[in-house]
C-alpha cells in the first residue's frame, strides 16, 4: 500500500473527526455563554451533526480497515503476520463493545446536553 493509498484513507475519517470536535466545541461554548438554550432547534442540530460525524467517522474507519485488511500482506512486516491473525479473530467483539460503549456513552451524557434519550436502560434510572 502506498503512502498516497494510506493518506487517503485517512482523509475521510480525519475530518469527520476534526469536524466533529470542532461542532463539539462550538456547540459547547454556545451552550456556556447562555446564547443557546437545551431546548432550542439549533442545540439538537449541532448536537445531532456532531454525533452523525462522530458516526460517520466509524464507518469510514470501517472501510479503510477493509481495504488495509485485503492488502495486509504487503503493508505488514513477514514477522508480525502471525501475532496479528493471532488477534483479528477478536475483531467482531472489538466492533460489538465500541458500539455498546457508543450506546453507553449517549444515555450517560445524552441528558447532560438536553437531548432526549429514549433507550430502555436509561428510562429505568429516571
Amino acid at each position: 500500500m502506498s503512502t498516497a493509498e494510506i493518506l487517503v484513507s485517512i482523509a475521510g475519517p480525519g475530518m469527520n473527526l476534526v469536524l466533529a470536535i470542532v461542532l463539539a466545541i462550538v456547540h459547547t461554548i454556545l451552550v456556556a455563554q447562555g446564547v443557546l438554550s437545551t431546548g432550542s432547534d439549533i442545540h439538537r442540530v449541532l448536537y445531532y451533526a456532531v454525533v452523525t460525524n462522530f458516526v460517520l467517522m466509524f464507518f469510514n474507519l470501517l472501510r479503510s480497515a477493509a481495504r488495509w485488511w485485503a492488502r495486509r500482506e504487503q503493508f505488514m512486516p513477514y514477522k508480525h503476520r502471525a501475532k496479528f491473525d493471532e488477534y483479528a479473530r477478536f475483531g467482531p467483539f472489538i466492533v460489538m463493545a465500541f458500539a455498546l460503549i457508543l450506546r453507553s456513552l449517549r444515555c450517560l451524557f445524552g441528558r447532560h446536553f438536553g437531548v432526549r434519550v429514549t433507550c430502555t436502560s436509561c428510562s429505568s434510572r429516571s
